[in-house]
């Protein structure tokens, strides 16, 4: 059945042996043409699929829920390089920056990941899992779990990131949002806050430069 005008269109491609031959094509919008003063389409490509069926699926939540096609394979880390350009200018303080830098190291599990394809059990399931491999000191090397302080932080970014994902269209729902941090960690992290003295300057320095091991600052 064809398609209303402007609602997409689902074809086969002609050549042979493709894996996934169903080519989807979707309107973006319009321009005009100064010349003849007709407007015409901008018709581009919202994906390939095995089937038919897949192909039909594809554009129908598209246009149930229409999102920008050009970020629609962006990752996690592309999300977060992009996004830190944006809000580390915002910041008055390299504290802050350094906090959420520190935070980001621990969020490999998911740097891969599509951002339209994460959810809420990735988003807990990094906060869980959360370590690094240290790169200095005596511990070089060696596993480093996320302090509930760390976790707490990372909770934070992801939130902060996603609230921008959404503003952007890259994403239509914050999943970061949806879920809050444990008691467990919330509890955790009280208690590590209460450990925390007052330093001078350049102690401050190099307590930030091993931010990493289990100590909570707020930026």
């Amino acid at each position: 059945m064809r398609r209303a005008n402007g609602t997409g269109h689902v074809f086969k491609m002609k050549e042979k042996g493709r894996r996934n031959p169903w080519r989807v094509r979707i309107t973006v919008g319009w321009e005009m043409n100064e010349a003849t003063g007709k407007s015409k389409q901008i018709i581009k490509t919202l994906g390939y699929y095995p089937s038919r069926r897949k192909a039909e699926e594809a554009l129908n939540e598209y246009l149930d829920d229409p999102y920008n096609i050009g970020n629609k394979d962006m990752t996690f880390e592309e999300l977060y390089k992009e996004w830190s350009e944006y809000y580390f200018a915002t910041l008055s303080g390299v504290s802050s920056v350094r906090t959420i830098m520190s935070a980001y190291r621990y969020m490999h599990l998911i740097y891969k990941m599509k951002v339209r394809d994460i959810r809420v059990r990735h988003l807990e399931g990094c906060l869980e899992d959360a370590y690094i491999i240290s790169d200095r000191g005596k511990d070089k090397g060696k596993k480093r779990n996320a302090s509930a302080c760390v976790k707490a932080r990372m909770k934070s970014v992801f939130n902060l990131m996603f609230d921008y994902a959404v503003r952007y269209d890259i994403v239509k729902t914050n999943y970061a949002r949806n879920f809050e941090v444990s008691k467990e960690i919330k509890e955790k992290k009280k208690r590590e806050k209460k450990s925390v003295t007052i330093f001078s300057n350049d102690e401050l320095m190099i307590l930030w430069d091993n931010v990493d091991k289990g100590h909570c600052f707020q930026g």
